[in-house]
């Protein structure tokens, strides 16, 4: 009866559909089941072959097994290449010597290529979402930018302008707020086109942007009409900054057609919370300083400040400053 447990063995090994390889303690072929043969494309068992001779990188496979204990992939070309998985066991006799190693190859190609088939699509769809997050993330700034002079514009000035306000309310910071108009801009339309008119708007914005930094808000507020918060900056600080701003502008020239076009601006400028507590209330204020500085002549830079001491209507300017 116990000659059938041998017999019962090999007759298990040799119809397994995964294959079976028993080496000896120098890595030598001892036994090889048909299984491992069509696997590996062996045309005959080659008993006593080195098994690097087999698996040309047995070498970083054998130190795998030692450093993580765990199984190998591996790819074998053929006239179609599969792919298996080597899993090594120590063969020991009754004092526990090793004696040799027991190798199970088992084809994995199925389920590699079905891996490999999810991870591209996972890779394609990772994509798709990047370049999907990438349109949200540029239709958001289009919805918040001026497309002409690339500077935010008017609906973006008024989400962000209360919360920096607020913050300011809460630090005890002043704010300066100043509404800056482009002088006799119709005139540039009228005289050298629409387009000449888009390009004095396209320089004049970045004369702002490189004239304001980068924690100041400079938005297109409509039309030729500018405002530029800078937060933090005292009346005197402010008014430096517009003066600069101002200056800048008046020596540029745009050119257009072969035409260079110059022009000057008007500065009206506010001071949070001194000359108005909410943002309506100062943008007020501060535009009738744009005025003010229209009606003496513009290319000028007027505070709500200077009002009191300009030639306005004393009663408008009272009940605008109350």
């Amino acid at each position: 009866m116990l000659d059938l447990v041998p017999i019962a063995r090999d007759l298990l090994i040799e119809n397994m559909q995964d294959g079976v390889i028993v080496l000896d303690k120098l890595h030598r072929v001892v036994d090889i089941n048909p299984a491992a043969q069509r696997l590996i494309g062996l045309q005959q068992k080659a008993l006593g072959t080195s098994i690097e001779q087999i698996f040309p990188t047995w070498h970083d496979i054998w130190l795998h097994r030692i450093q993580t204990g765990s199984r190998s992939a591996l790819a074998l070309q053929g006239e179609q290449t599969r792919y298996v998985e080597l899993q090594t066991t120590e063969l020991r006799d009754r004092d526990q010597r090793i004696i040799g190693f027991l190798l199970i190859v088992q084809d994995v190609t199925h389920r590699y290529q079905a891996e490999t088939q999810l991870r591209q699509a996972n890779q394609c769809l990772q994509q798709q979402l990047i370049e999907i997050e990438s349109l949200q993330a540029q239709l958001r700034d289009q919805a918040i930018r001026d497309g002409l002079t690339g500077l935010h514009n008017r609906r973006y000035l008024e989400e962000q302008i209360h919360h920096e306000l607020a913050q300011a309310a809460q630090t005890g910071q002043s704010v300066a707020v100043l509404i800056l108009d482009i002088d006799f801009f119709k005139q540039i339309n009228d005289t050298y086109g629409h387009q000449a008119g888009d390009r004095v708007l396209q320089a004049f914005g970045k004369l702002l942007r490189q004239h304001t930094r980068a924690s100041d808000l400079v938005c297109r507020y409509g039309g030729e009409e500018f405002v530029v918060v800078m937060p933090g900056l005292d009346l005197e600080l402010a008014t430096q900054r517009a003066e600069a701003i101002r200056k800048a502008f008046q020596t540029l020239q745009v050119v257009s057609s072969d035409k260079r076009i110059s022009s000057t601006i008007s500065i009206g400028l506010g001071i949070f919370p001194q000359h108005g507590n909410t943002f309506d209330k100062l943008l007020h204020v501060v535009d009738l300083a744009l005025y003010a500085a229209k009606t003496q002549g513009r290319n000028a830079v007027i505070s709500v400040a200077m009002l009191p001491d300009l030639r306005l209507s004393n009663e408008l300017i009272r009940s605008n400053l109350k």
